[in-house]
């Protein structure tokens, strides 16, 4: 019936917009029909409502891209439906378009006032119907483009924006290590001034004398003093040399063994056995409850053990007590070894593990030294070191391990 209003162009040009739905109201059984024959034709979808209370049931449940509203309806016109429609933000985006007879300055004022977008004048017109429907879905369509392309842009700037964040995190995280690094540089640079002109003036004094005294009573006393100058050069050189090995190559660097890990600390204690009796220290050890298998690199741990018995030993009091407990928590197991002396002092605290720190303390220069390194070597064994004071005041080293399993104790 329609068909001579259709030309093959206007058929081409709208094709794209066929996939739209419309919403049809109006109470004229024979208006529905003609305007939903109209746009069928053009491969609409076309629903239809006869009232304004079901158009608006419609909208809330399904989506449309465009409502054709008649004004002049019972109950509820079209003024009030759009208005209601205009409210809502689910629904305020839809197009709607008036159908009317009435063309009068005030009516539509009011339409627009509403929120509508245009009109059609009854009796229709085919061409007008499709042209209208046509440019204000693809306006729609355009907004929608524009909406989503605005919130790409926007996602788009807040992961730039992030990524920036993270990259100036990054940047100042790598400003502060290239600052500690310096830091750590210089007070490296003292220590090793202090350790090395220490034990070289032990050495270059005695030799001065041993010339002037080659035969001399003097000569146990000198060569006791070079021995020891020399042993603390060679251990010094040592534990610089380890330090660097473990910055560098970390887990790489260590020759694992599968141990009984109390076993080690026993022959740790064996071997330190002098220095406590001499101290006439007492250790209290709470035994393992099982075997704790694990594997370490032997000497390091030995020498970690070493460093955190020892400087319980120095600083205990003569004839105090050494506790050593232990702990296993999920998939750690720690041992805690706590003195009776003064504890750490609050420097120490804030400082500590920082290679080289520098301070007159419950550790000396070389055990700063030992501490940048005990935190390596557990750091490399995938475990931990911490230190703190008790209530007491005493201070606590606690050494932590990584255990897969608990039996015996697996690792």
């Amino acid at each position: 019936m329609y068909s001579e209003w259709i030309t093959t162009d206007q058929t081409e040009s709208e094709s794209s917009l066929s996939a739209a739905r419309i919403l049809l109201v109006d109470d004229n059984p024979k208006n529905i029909q003609v305007v939903a024959n109209i746009l069928s034709f053009y491969k609409y979808e076309v629903e239809y409502a006869m009232n304004g209370t079901d158009a608006l049931e419609w909208i809330s449940k399904d989506r449309f891209d465009l409502v054709l509203l008649d004004v002049m309806m019972p109950e509820m016109d079209g003024f009030e439906v759009c208005q209601i429609i205009k409210r809502n933000e689910n629904f305020r985006d839809i197009p709607v378009i008036f159908l009317t007879a009435r063309y009068d300055p005030d009516s539509v004022k009011k339409g627009f006032d509403c929120g509508a977008v245009d009109y059609i004048i009854k009796p229709f017109n085919p061409v007008e119907i499709v042209s209208r429907v046509n440019t204000h879905i693809e306006l729609k369509r355009n907004r929608e483009q524009l909406s989503n392309l605005a919130r790409w842009l926007e996602k788009q700037v807040n992961q730039r924006t992030q990524e920036l964040q993270v990259a100036n995190q990054k940047l100042s995280s790598a400003m502060k290590e290239i600052e500690m690094l310096d830091q750590s540089k210089t007070e490296f640079l003292n220590i090793l001034s202090h350790e090395i002109r220490t034990p070289l003036n032990g050495i270059i004094g005695p030799l001065e004398l041993i010339k002037n005294d080659m035969a001399g009573d003097n000569m146990p006393v000198l060569m006791h003093v070079l021995d020891e100058s020399v042993r603390r050069l060679e251990k010094f050189s040592y534990k610089a040399l380890e330090i660097s090995n473990l910055q560098v190559k970390g887990r790489k660097f260590l020759h694992l063994t599968r141990i009984v890990l109390p076993e080690l600390l026993e022959n740790t204690l064996s071997s330190l056995s002098g220095r406590i009796a001499e101290q006439e220290l007492a250790i209290a050890m709470v035994p393992c409850k099982a075997p704790i298998f694990i594997e370490v690199d032997v000497s390091l741990i030995t020498e970690t053990f070493t460093i955190a018995i020892g400087n319980a030993i120095k600083y205990s009091p003569t004839g105090g007590t050494i506790t050593i407990e232990n702990k296993i928590e999920k998939d750690r197991f720690a041992y805690i070894i706590t003195d009776e002396g003064k504890g750490f002092p609050q420097v120490v605290l804030d400082k500590a593990f920082r290679p080289f720190v520098i301070g007159e303390a419950h550790i000396d220069l070389n055990m700063g030294l030992d501490l940048y390194f005990s935190k390596l070597v557990m750091l490399a064994h995938n475990g931990d070191v911490r230190i703190r004071n008790t209530k007491n005041g005493g201070a606590q080293v606690i050494l932590e391990f990584p255990l897969d399993k608990v039996d015996g104790v697996e690792a």
